[in-house]
């Protein structure tokens, strides 16, 4: 199994809603940030895998909130591959606060080639280092 890719988080003023709690969206920007240190751990980095005429885009994705977070909290995202198909694979972040679970993004992609749009398989090589990653998740 291999290290899990965790990202630290501080939640910023600007980030919160009327109610003092993390606005909704900021989550799914914070699971990008934290799938760009998963590309680190599986490829060397995003750009790699466009340097290799790969590209991914999101066909789905879903956030279940479970506790608000609030301003100046620390937040721990931590990113697992949780299905690899043959032309997509889906990731999962969890956030926790001292490790209570807060919320938690779910976003499938789909590999296509650099500047296209239909999906293809990718190498096996990649594929293989993103099955290696799989964690399976309770609810």
């Amino acid at each position: 199994m291999t290290a899990p890719v965790t990202v630290p988080f501080e939640v910023q003023y600007h980030e919160c809603d009327m109610q003092g709690v993390v606005f909704n969206a900021h989550y799914y920007t914070w699971a990008d940030v934290a799938s760009t240190a998963l590309w680190r751990a599986v490829r060397g980095g995003y750009d790699q895998l466009l340097a290799d005429g790969l590209d991914t885009v999101v066909v789905a994705s879903g956030c279940r909130y479970r506790a608000p977070a609030r301003w100046q909290d620390r937040l721990e995202a931590t990113v697992d591959v949780v299905r690899v198909g043959t032309t997509s694979f889906t990731a999962a972040t969890t956030f926790r606060r001292a490790g209570e679970l807060i919320a938690e993004v779910t976003v499938t992609y789909v590999f296509v080639a650099r500047g296209g749009d239909r999906p293809i398989e990718p190498p096996a090589e990649l594929r293989d280092a993103l099955v290696r990653r799989i964690v399976v998740r309770e609810d």
